[in-house]
């Protein structure tokens, strides 16, 4: 519940758009939020899912995925 209430914070924050320091404030908080339930969850683990994504989305781009003149 932490998490999604520093993630609002956020939004909230980006939506205006105005004080970069809140912003990057907001930022941190999330992050620090999210360092805790890496943490509990098993960084290894999610690193090793992260890595995996990022290879898939690499593929995608590679094979135009995402051309849009693919999904028309």
């Amino acid at each position: 519940m932490k998490l999604i209430e520093e993630m609002a914070e956020l939004t909230v924050e980006l939506a205006k758009n105005k004080d970069e320091l809140k912003i990057m404030a907001e930022i941190a908080d999330v992050s620090v939020v999210l360092e805790r339930i890496v943490d509990y969850y098993g960084k290894e683990a999610i690193e090793n899912i992260k890595q995996g994504k990022i290879e898939r989305t690499l593929e995608r781009i590679n094979s135009g995925y995402y051309d849009a003149s693919q999904h028309l």
